[in-house]
């Protein structure tokens, strides 16, 4: 979470994927076998592991994208679903949860390119906010290409 500057908002997210991780791994108590592997007699993880919070794009499958619309959305990956083979992507600016397999990663970018501690409900709390970290992060960005 501090390495890809993910707010305290997604903790929650961060404590499930971590023990959804967990619970995959092979530990040595248990003879190099996993918990999982234990209980459900099976090894294999349902996705790919990805680097919790970077930058992803989930295709946007919606009835009313036509062709020359953007057919992405810009999201931050915060898990695995547990009710269905998917990664779980969040959305900031839409406010929404996608579930998906259709998700294309970019691992080793953060969403945020600065701190951003609180949920943008609570920006006239803080002095640093959702909004300034994303116009931060594309003057960053500008400054770097001159």
């Amino acid at each position: 979470m501090f390495q890809m500057n993910v707010p305290k908002y997604l903790w929650s997210e961060a404590v499930l994927t971590a023990a959804y991780l967990i619970n995959r791994m092979p530990s040595r108590i248990l003879g190099m076998k996993s918990p999982v592997e234990l209980l459900l007699g099976q090894q294999e993880f349902k996705v790919p592991p990805k680097v919790f919070g970077c930058v992803c794009f989930v295709r946007d499958h919606r009835p009313l994208v036509g062709k020359l619309d953007p057919q992405a959305v810009k999201c931050i990956f915060v898990g695995y679903s547990s009710t269905q083979k998917g990664y779980k992507c969040w959305d900031p600016i839409g406010r929404k949860l996608f579930m998906s397999m259709d998700v294309t990663f970019r691992e080793s970018e953060p969403y945020y390119t600065k701190p951003c501690d609180l949920d943008p409900l609570l920006e006239e709390f803080s002095s640093v906010t959702e909004g300034d970290c994303r116009e931060g992060g594309m003057k960053e960005l500008m400054l770097k290409k001159r």
